[in-house]
């Protein structure tokens, strides 16, 4: 039975709180119907979610900018110690920030805007993930 270990990375207490609570939503629904187990572990300091962040983990979401500390060269180097099965999504509130993040994030699976559309994009983003698992 496939297992998906899913990390958030989220500096606001309050929106990783609504990110974690849809994000088990979605994962609880998918898991009954594809039959699959899951762990979510939400971290909101980047020094927190790295010694997480191992073989068994399946998808990271991160913000891009962490008032805690955490830096575009943090992600980065999570990027670089990441398992190559992993995908790494960024978020971001800045409007311009996707074509700074393509150039310096190479293998980031995804980038969402952190508007209207992020739950939605992360929804799709994350039944994808799960299909193409199935197939294997």
């Amino acid at each position: 039975m496939p297992h998906f270990k899913i990390i958030i990375l989220e500096d606001d207490d309050f929106y990783n709180g609504l990110l974690s609570r849809f994000v088990h939503a979605v994962m609880k629904e998918l898991s009954l119907e594809k039959r699959f187990t899951y762990e979510l572990q939400a971290y909101t300091t980047y020094s927190d979610c790295s010694p997480n962040v191992d073989a068994t983990t399946s998808l990271v979401i991160a913000d891009y900018y962490l008032d805690t500390g955490g830096t575009p060269s943090h992600l980065i180097h999570l990027m670089e110690k990441r398992p190559s099965e992993c995908k790494v999504v960024i978020m971001s509130r800045q409007k311009d920030a996707k074509k700074e993040l393509e150039s310096l994030l190479k293998g980031t699976y995804e980038f969402f805007q952190k508007d209207t559309t992020l739950f939605n994009n992360c929804r799709d983003m994350i039944f994808s993930i799960v299909m193409l698992e199935n197939e294997n």
